[in-house]
């Protein structure tokens, strides 16, 4: 078996990408590797065999090497040195003057001695803030917006705004997210098909990704949504993003809009007088068309040419004509009087 080499293992630790320090068991400073004075160059001056611990903590905080620790010098050495202390192996982070950050993690040898193990995670802060910063934007965004976002997973709702919720009824966002589903937010009739379709989104199976449908808000209100679909992943798992726009007062105005209809025409329909109802888009246009042809006067060409009288009546469409047309006409049905006048005028 070859004997042990010390050079070599030192030539380990130099080439460890992380900082490695050791201590002996009074705490008094033995080696450590460039990584660890390249990490804290501030204090590298000190890294001499028989520093004590305390002595280099101190210097660390004198020499304004710890963020953290400006305005509570006393307490983060007592903090740090408790740490060292316990050498726990747990992992506790840093951040350096210069914007930095370390791990530390210190562990204590049958013997007493300690060694303490630095890494930069820098990166993986700073990784870290444009992922909260992101995700902060993303929520001020939707927050913001005024369609309705909810995010769900077999109706568990997972992540909501204050527009979803405000559509439906509810308070606040936390009492849509106390929720144990949103089911009875839809009618009864409803629930059948949205859960077959959450069920193929689930399964990557075709669904409608778009679809209007009546909903019923926590007051009892019934709403109207115009309904748009995906399937994001959330934390690692597939869920359900659903964006809604309250179209209620769109829907109102057409059911008002049906329903006058619905009476102009009882009341055009039941009328004992006759009644046409027809369309002069063709004779406008041809009005038009004189006109650019220079005529000015339209009383007197017509006048002088007669002959388009006829051509303009014939331009006139029927589009409807009432019960007492019909009788007056003879006529069986609306079909036989319907279009241009020329089926109707001798």
């Amino acid at each position: 078996m070859p004997e042990f080499d010390p050079t070599q293992a030192i030539d380990a630790i130099e080439g460890l990408t992380v900082g490695f320090t050791l201590f002996d068991a009074d705490d008094g400073f033995v080696f450590c590797n460039s990584r660890q004075k390249e990490l804290f160059p501030g204090v590298a001056d000190l890294y001499v065999p028989g520093t004590p611990f305390e002595t280099i903590i101190r210097a660390s905080v004198e020499r304004g090497a710890i963020a953290v620790a400006v305005g509570q010098e006393e307490e983060w050495i007592a903090e740090r040195a408790a740490i060292h202390l316990v050498s726990d192996g747990i992992p506790h982070e840093s951040e350096h003057a210069d914007g930095t950050w370390t791990e530390l993690r210190e562990m204590q040898l049958p013997n007493g001695s300690r060694v303490s193990l630095r890494t930069d995670i820098t990166d993986r802060k700073r990784a870290q803030e444009a992922l909260r910063e992101s995700e902060a934007q993303f929520r001020n965004l939707i927050d913001g917006s005024i369609q309705g976002t909810l995010i769900h997973r077999n109706f568990k709702p997972l992540m909501v705004n204050h527009a979803w919720a405000e559509i439906f009824g509810f308070d606040s966002v936390e009492q849509v997210l106390a929720q144990d589903s949103i089911l009875a937010s839809f009618p009864e009739h409803e629930q059948e098909r949205f859960q077959k379709y959450a069920e193929a989104w689930s399964r990557g199976e075709a669904a409608p990704s778009q679809y209007i449908y009546e909903a019923i808000g926590r007051d009892g209100r019934r709403i109207w949504v115009d309904n748009i679909v995906r399937t994001v992943d959330w934390a690692g798992e597939p869920a359900i993003q659903s964006t809604v726009v309250d179209i209620t007062e769109k829907k109102n105005i057409e059911e008002a809009l049906l329903e006058r209809e619905r009476r102009y025409r009882l009341m055009f329909d039941s009328a004992e007088v006759c009644l046409w109802d027809e369309d002069f888009r063709g004779v406008h246009a041809e009005f038009e068309r004189l006109r650019g042809e220079g005529v000015q006067d339209l009383h007197a060409y017509l006048q002088e040419h007669p002959d388009i009288v006829w051509e303009l009546a014939n331009r006139i469409i029927v589009n409807r004509v009432n019960d007492a047309t019909l009788r007056l006409f003879g006529a069986a049905t609306q079909e036989e009087l319907l279009g241009s006048l020329d089926r109707v005028l001798p």
